[in-house]
Formats: C-alpha cells, sequence, structure tokens
C-alpha cells in the first residue's frame, strides 16, 4: 500500500506532461495593410503560435485548429493554430499587435 501511495504523485505529475501538436502547415507571412507609417521590413522572425485552453485540473491543455488573427494598423496575419508565423523585422519601432 505504501508503495502504491508513493507512485501516485509521480503518476499524476507524469499525466500532466503532453506531447505539443505537429506543426503540419506552411508558414503564414503577415499582410502589409498599406498604412503611411508602416516603416520598411528589414527581416522575418519564425515563431510557432500555439492555443491553449484550461484544463480539468488547472493545466494548459494545447487545442490545434483554433483561428488566430494578428492585427495591428501595419499588418495583418490570419492562421489556424498551430502554425508556423513570419513575423516581420522593421526598421524603427512597429505599433504593437
Amino acid at each position: 500500500m505504501r508503495k502504491t501511495l508513493a507512485a501516485l504523485p509521480l503518476a499524476l505529475s507524469l499525466s500532466a506532461c503532453q506531447v505539443p501538436l505537429d506543426i503540419e502547415r506552411e508558414p503564414v507571412d503577415f499582410v502589409r495593410l498599406g498604412s503611411p507609417n508602416t516603416p520598411p521590413v528589414v527581416g522575418k522572425l519564425d515563431r510557432g503560435v500555439r492555443t491553449f485552453i484550461e484544463g480539468p485540473n488547472g493545466n494548459p491543455v494545447e487545442i490545434g485548429g483554433a483561428r488566430c488573427v494578428f492585427k495591428s494598423s501595419q499588418f495583418k496575419a490570419e492562421l489556424i493554430s498551430p502554425s508556423w508565423v513570419n513575423f516581420p523585422q522593421t526598421k524603427g519601432r512597429p505599433e504593437p499587435l
């Protein structure tokens, strides 16, 4: 009985671990919206975007298929998570998304 109770916390902590979903989609590029204040793009920064919900035990659980929109007055990107996104690197300070 003691060995079973001692193994229970380990089993519970391992059940909280999850394997991230594979990103199978092509990378998504931002679209320039034509704002006159848009600074020039000097590069791209690839980042994975994932969505999570709170699971029944309070831990985050990754979900796939969520539609996401990143938008500022200068750029916009639409994707379905999980996905890679090519964030624009600009000269000067960009507006927040």
